[in-house]
């Protein structure tokens, strides 16, 4: 045992005493580098929110037959066409009084790596590299909006229906909804890439491909007051001309939720680059374009008890009947990645 484990120590001291007598006659081929990099609109992901598994509002709910709201998160779309629709008739259909516009979501990429040169060893100018990244959200991605006094509608019937619900319509207008989103996540990437050396190994221009193991996702936080909670969880009944606020029979009120989605997995990456010496043989400084992606639907975070009534009736009246608490979680589609420019410096250690 003592033997085997003295044999195992040797060889790992023989091969640390030529790697350092490599790196000691020649160039430095071990670095550290640091990086940061802007990443516009997150692989999309603020338009894959607001397109991609958004819940729908059911036709017979206030939302969508009075106020033509068709989906609980709104998007920005909607929101501009129904406000220019609103603010550019003389129609009595005025179903938004103010709305804002989220913008795209931008995040902060911040990059380590250790990085090794192979042209000592293989003699062909090879390099590996480990790393990690974090990529957190900055900026963008919040919207709010306003509705308008659309109880007028349909002669007034739209009133005088929810009148019935022990509301007046005034109780329904001007109910807003906010939503904020966030996201975060890491990715471990292992690379291998190739370096064109130029100007006396001043200037090097370099390329590589790899695996990545990502983790992290989004989240939404919903602000929705009493009264736009009143619009999503009334059904009118034009049939027989009633209307039912089952938001209000399970308590009312307004509702704070922040809902997360969370996904990992292995996909790919690949990245390009420029590196210039900048002190000596030991400080560089490199911009890079680093693009990787990976994608999976996921569900969310368990949704509290007034979440789970709320978007339960906004979906069906038959289903809330049946099980008030049937949305208890939500499944959507997690994106990751995307691309950006990178800059940072590269320290070499021998």
């Amino acid at each position: 045992m003592r033997k085997s484990l003295a044999l195992v120590l040797g060889v790992m001291a023989a091969l640390t005493s030529a790697l350092m007598a490599q790196a000691t006659g020649g160039a430095k081929r071990l670095s550290v580098a640091v990086s940061a990099g802007l990443k516009g609109n997150l692989a999309d992901l603020g338009s894959t929110i607001t397109k991609d598994g958004t819940i729908d509002t059911h036709p017979n709910t206030v939302a969508r037959k009075v106020y033509s709201t068709s989906k609980v998160i709104m998007s920005d779309r909607d929101n501009f066409a129904i406000k220019h629709n609103s603010a550019s008739t003389n129609s009595p259909y005025n179903l938004l009084s103010d709305t804002k516009a989220g913008g795209p979501l931008t995040g902060l990429d911040l990059g380590l790596n250790v990085q090794y040169d192979l042209d000592d060893i293989l003699g062909i100018p090879l390099f590996v590299r480990p790393g990690f990244q974090y990529m957190v959200h900055i900026g963008g991605g919040s919207m709010s909006r306003t509705l308008g006094n659309a109880t007028v509608q349909n002669g007034g019937l739209n009133a005088l229906l929810l009148s019935q619900t022990g509301k007046s319509g005034a109780e329904y207008a001007g109910g807003t909804m906010k939503t904020e989103f966030g996201a975060a996540w890491m990715e471990i990437p292992v690379s291998i890439g190739f370096n064109a050396r130029l100007n006396n190994n001043q200037t090097k221009l370099y390329a590589g491909v790899g695996a990545s193991w990502f983790y992290g996702g989004w989240d939404v936080k919903l602000d929705i007051d009493e009264k736009y909670a009143n619009v999503l969880g009334t059904h009118i009944n034009l049939t027989n001309n009633t209307a039912t606020n089952y938001w209000a029979a399970a308590g009312g009120g307004s509702l704070s939720e922040t809902v997360k989605f969370r996904a990992s997995g292995l996909s790919i990456h690949y990245f390009m680059g420029l590196e210039q010496m900048l002190v000596g043989d030991f400080l560089g400084a490199f911009i890079e374009l680093y693009a990787s992606g990976f994608a999976q639907t996921v569900y969310s975070s368990e949704l509290s008890d007034r979440a789970q009534k709320l978007l339960t009736v906004t979906s069906s009246e038959t289903l809330y009947q049946s099980d008030p608490n049937w949305f208890k979680r939500l499944a959507f589609p997690v994106v990751l990645g995307g691309a950006s420019i990178k800059v940072g410096v590269r320290y070499f250690v021998f």
